[in-house]
């Protein structure tokens, strides 16, 4: 299968280092602050603290506190760095132990180091755009000539050690090292910059917006996009504080226009935070309901609240609601069940997008322009100096292309991504990652196939996979239909029934004895009730054409052997004057003394729609994975493989199909897609056995985190299913979280969601709402599990808030 058309929207950043830090070690926070200045994107870059022991000032005693090493693996999944740069030997094995392997794997995305770093491979200057860059173009372009409204750069030298380390990492101090010398002189010739001592009336100045600093020039020619655009944070912290300065740092790539507030200078700052809170309340732009912009005043972890009394802001006259007092830290090392809105997410940069078609056919790869920052006339060195990510769209009928993928950004293995598909590109939640150092020409990616990129990442589980029979039989009727989307044309159950008649080869004749049927054939007027049962089609009477059209029904004649007297069927590019009994292997002669009666002409199931036992369970993983694409809003990201058999330690699991299942598209999420495996039944009376409910909690087991599919096409459930699937979900709902993922959610799915034509409107209609408040917008994977549970379980409301919550409740409540 080819698919016909891809969209790819190329979008060009700077390179995201992340810089691993010692909370303690407050002289490699200084550097890495100034370091970061040099750099283009720097101020974008997060810190990610390597520690022994939780700092005390990260210590909370009304909240559970993480364990050091889960705190930074969580932060390097937050904000999901491109590179990583050691301030001590060690770290980079410490935080990803087979760092070496893959760094191997990737020549030229070296990490970078500190020069005292010990046998660091790389200085600064090997890896991302210098600033030097940067501040020549902008002279070249603008500041050589006089402007109208003059602007004014400044620099910062002098002050005290309050001062100095305030300043450097709010807005930026160059530093003095041998591999970056001659950035600062650099920055003073462009710019004409003045000089100002790093004090309180500089920080006024600064925030009065009266001057720019050299931070602001690192997101030159780039723009940032925030989940809560119009709020404003103002942050009051510790300059000399180590972990006050990780979070301040951290704390501006999640929240826009982060004002900071040294605490040394507080008093001092009181007019100025006082009138900053006033002019942000205002109303919010296009919005009718009166809703106010309003400001966040927010204290570092290693304060005491009571500072805020030097202040007197109740006597301020600030209008109530004006601002709000926040004490503690957003837990973004925490990733979320991505359904919670509330949880910030990072905010991506860009310098530059573009959109991009191509035209597959059956090509493994595609030649793509790529975008390179202006600032360098010539090309660098071979190590990475930008990147561009790649967010894929896949157009057409045909499905095998990958979009939907996990993260490897930071969790990746010589397994995952497979380097036979990608190469050097990286899946990330931002898009496919590709590092870049030359600014001309292109450069060519590969669009990986969907079965090539589940084995590899379960492989990476340490789980082997490999299609099994049924999934070769639904991988064929994918091909016979041509796209997953096509899967409408035989969604309805009198098709499904009619078609499981026909490809029966067995039938008793008394006495427990069977008899082979090999050709189960049926005439116009025997399918009638079948076109009856379809209805309309665009407003026409539904025909055999479309059926016929994706090769499920083959028209033929049927002959009587003159030998045996069995009937025969010959598809019509078979007949001739001679034919051949399938029976008896005799040859006969084709009727031919009179024209052939109605009932002569036959339809005949062929290819895999000929399995017996529906296709071998192919109709529902199917129809179920059609289902979970088109009925949660706008056609998601879907990547998805059908029946596979699974190995691990040696156990041996089946699973009826695996998908991953993104309905964002774009942007940096918080968590990748949503994995589903599933277990596919037919309209048996008992479908869902215990043996099938044991084996969905194993696969919960070996892939945790994982939504478990129980589908059907039946459109009711027998007691005895219903409550061996409550136990399931009562079981996925008290599984523990594991790397932020959500539990093990049981999505219960059947007839009447799958020959529904109006798709998952319609069948939630018919569904309780897991709320009292009314739905707005499109269903998301963990309400429609929570919403089908209760629904085709009939659960109770007490039931659900047990099993969700895992408590007791009074029936009063």
């Amino acid at each position: 299968m080819a698919t016909s058309t891809a969209s790819l929207e190329i979008n060009l950043r700077p390179i995201r280092m992340g810089f691993l830090v010692d909370p303690a070690d407050r002289q490699a926070l200084s550097e890495v602050a100034r370091v970061a200045t040099c750099q283009w994107g720097g101020i974008a870059c997060p810190m990610i603290p390597v520690m022994d022991t939780l700092p005390p000032a990260w210590c909370e005693a009304d909240r559970p506190n993480p364990n050091p090493n889960e705190l930074t693996r969580g932060l390097l999944s937050y904000f999901e760095p491109d590179l990583l740069v050691e301030t001590r030997a060690g770290q980079l094995d410490r935080v990803d132990p087979n760092a070496g392997d893959r760094y191997e794997r990737h020549p030229n995305l070296g990490h970078g180091a500190f020069e005292q770093v010990k046998g660091a491979k790389h200085t600064m200057r090997d890896v991302g755009v210098t600033m030097d860059h940067v501040y020549a173009y902008l002279h070249r372009k603008e500041f050589q000539f006089e402007r109208r409204t003059p602007r004014t750069l400044l620099r910062f030298e002098g002050g005290d050690e309050v001062g100095q380390a305030f300043f450097e990492i709010a807005y930026g101090v160059f530093p003095s090292r041998a591999d970056l010398s001659g950035i600062k002189e650099a920055y003073e010739r462009a710019f004409d910059a003045r000089s100002m001592p790093p004090d309180v009336e500089t920080w006024a100045v600064m925030e009065r917006q009266e001057a720019m600093c050299p931070l602001d020039v690192t997101l030159h020619g780039t723009e940032r996009f925030f989940q809560r655009s119009w709020d404003e944070t103002i942050f009051i912290f510790d300059p000399l504080s180590g972990p006050d300065i990780i979070d301040f740092w951290n704390l501006r790539l999640f929240r826009r226009d982060v004002v900071p507030v040294n605490v040394h200078w507080l008093e001092g700052a009181r007019d100025l935070i006082v009138d900053l809170v006033r002019r942000k309340y205002r109303p919010l732009p296009n919005n009718a309901n009166g809703m106010m912009i309003h400001t966040t005043i927010q204290l570092g972890r290693s304060l005491d609240p009571t500072i805020l009394e030097v202040l007197h802001l109740s006597e301020a006259g600030l209008p109530d609601g004006s601002y709000a007092i926040k004490t503690w830290y957003d837990q973004i090392w925490l990733l979320e069940d991505p359904n919670l809105v509330s949880h910030p997410k990072p905010s991506p940069l860009s310098a530059e997008r573009r959109e991009f078609e191509v035209r597959l056919d059956d090509q493994w790869a595609v030649r793509v322009p790529h975008i390179a920052p202006p600032y360098l006339r010539q090309t660098r060195s071979l190590n990475a100096g930008w990147v561009n990510t790649i967010s894929p769209r896949f157009y057409g009928f045909n499905d095998d292309r990958a979009d939907a993928m996990p993260s490897a950004a930071v969790r990746r293995s010589r397994a995952y991504p497979p380097s036979s598909e990608m190469m050097d590109q990286r899946p990330t939640r931002e898009g496919w990652l590709t590092f870049h150092s030359y600014a001309e020409d292109g450069h060519s990616i590969r669009l990986p196939f969907m079965r090539d990129v589940v084995t590899a990442w379960l492989a990476a589980q340490g789980i082997d996979a490999a299609p099994s029979d049924a999934g070769r039989v639904a991988n064929s009727m994918l091909a016979a239909l041509g796209g997953l989307n096509r899967c409408r044309i035989i969604g309805h159950e009198g098709v499904l029934r009619q078609f499981d008649r026909m490809a029966h080869t067995r039938r008793e004749i008394g006495s427990g004895e069977v008899e082979d049927v090999p050709f189960r054939t049926a005439t116009v007027d025997q399918l009638q009730p079948m076109l009856r049962a379809i209805g309309t089609h665009w407003g026409r009477p539904a025909t055999l054409q479309p059926l016929v059209d994706i090769g499920a029904l083959r028209l033929g004649l049927s002959a009587q052997c003159e030998h045996c007297r069995k009937w025969n069927w010959y598809d019509l590019d078979e007949v001739g004057s001679q034919v051949t009994c399938e029976r008896c292997l005799s040859v006969f002669s084709f009727p031919q003394g009179q024209l052939p009666p109605r009932t002569a002409w036959r339809y005949r199931v062929v290819g895999p729609y000929a399995v017996p036992n529906l296709a071998g369970g192919a109709y529902t993983c199917l129809l179920t994975l059609n289902f979970l694409r088109e009925a949660f809003g706008m056609s998601p990201a879907m990547t998805f493989t059908t029946a596979h058999d699974l190995a691990r330690a040696g156990e041996r699991l089946e699973t009826d199909l695996f998908a991953w299942h993104d309905r964002d598209i774009g942007g940096r999420r918080l968590a990748g897609p949503n994995l589903l495996v599933g277990e596919c039944k037919g309209f048996a009376e008992d479908a869902f056995k215990q043996v099938d409910v044991d084996r969905l909690r194993r696969l919960a087991e070996w892939l945790p985190g994982t939504y478990l599919v129980a589908a059907c096409l039946k459109s009711k459930l027998s007691d005895e299913e219903k409550g061996r699937l409550a136990d399931l979900c009562r079981w996925g709902w008290s599984r523990p979280r594991t790397d932020g993922n959500p539990a093990s959610p049981v999505i219960v799915i059947t007839g009447a969601d799958l020959f529904d034509p109006d798709g998952m409107e319609r069948s939630l209609g018919n569904l309780p709402d897991p709320g009292n408040t009314a739905k707005t917008g499109p269903w998301r994977l963990l309400e429609f599990a929570a919403v089908s549970q209760k629904g085709y379980l009939h659960l109770s409301d007490k039931d659900m808030i047990e099993m969700r919550y895992c408590r007791q409740i009074d029936v009063r409540d």
